[in-house]
């Protein structure tokens, strides 16, 4: 499970989406969502926002099971790697899962209208991302 947790750790490093909250612990990793690049959240407003609302997304699913948190005054989202027969390929399809999640939330801050005023979509942004119907069995 630590070495499954390794890889997921290096997923989310290599997200321009979230980032680490903590360091990871055994098979435990903490989360949150960046701010989007070019805003100014110096309260992490924002970026609580964005975490809140992720971690609700992923709550709502099925197939996946998260928890949240709150890390001095940040907050943040719980993932376990803990079943004895989990794969990498169940953490790379948990990932892509995310980041559909992850893109959704972001769609949904750049169209709501209180957002338009200060927050410019990146060039390429598309609502349509990878969409993971489920993590394999």
């Amino acid at each position: 499970a630590i070495k499954l947790n390794q890889h997921f750790v290096s997923l989310i490093e290599s997200s321009k989406e979230l980032r680490l909250a903590a360091k990871p612990s055994f098979a435990l990793s903490v989360f949150c969502m960046k701010v989007p690049e070019g805003i100014a959240d110096p309260f992490l407003g924002i970026q609580n926002e964005l975490t809140l609302k992720l971690a609700q997304q992923l709550s709502a699913r099925k197939d996946i099971t998260v928890t949240k948190t709150v890390l001095n005054g940040v907050y943040c989202i719980r993932f376990a790697v803990g079943a004895e027969r989990t794969q990498e390929k169940h953490i790379d399809a948990a990932f892509q899962l995310i980041s559909g999640e992850v893109h959704q939330v972001l769609a949904d801050f750049y169209e709501s209208s209180a957002n338009k005023h200060y927050a410019k979509k990146p060039d390429g942004f598309t609502r349509n991302c990878l969409h993971v119907e489920s993590i394999p069995a």
